[in-house]
């Protein structure tokens, strides 16, 4: 992926609320290199990357909304 691409998948899991913690979980690898990928200071295999991008895309965004209540 790009460096972009990259930024791109961060925003969406900030915005989107998902933990370091949680992928790695998932994925199988440990907080650390989650948090050097994001930083661009190392690669992923393509499988992981690849499982990466399909737990942030299909995670569900929740928003908190202000209700005026009488």
């Amino acid at each position: 992926m790009t460096r972009d691409e990259i930024l791109q998948l961060y925003t969406e899991k900030k915005r989107k609320r998902i933990t370091n913690k949680s992928l790695a979980e998932a994925i199988g690898c440990s907080e650390s290199l989650i948090s050097h990928y994001f930083n661009f200071n190392c690669n992923i295999s393509p499988e992981k990357e690849q499982k990466l991008v399909n737990l942030i895309h299909q995670a569900k965004e929740y928003r908190w909304q202000k209700v005026c209540v009488d």
